[in-house]
């Protein structure tokens, strides 16, 4: 039987200083919008954490550097 160890970035990844998360449910307009907000949460510093809708939501920012 083989042995499965897995992180959890909650406890085995330290903290960055300063963290954001982002929260925006709607589809592809709603991420447009939202990622205007990203290059300067970055340029201040922070970890970006963003919680999106799947499918079309997720593809309107899934290249996005800042996240």
């Amino acid at each position: 039987m083989s042995e499965y160890i897995h992180k959890f970035s909650w406890r085995d990844v330290p903290k960055p200083a300063k963290t954001a998360a982002v929260v925006r449910y709607g589809a592809i307009g709603d991420q447009i919008m939202m990622s205007s907000i990203l290059p300067g949460l970055k340029a201040d510093g922070y970890h970006v954490t963003c919680y999106v809708q799947d499918n079309d939501g997720y593809k309107a920012i899934q290249y996005d550097p800042h996240i």
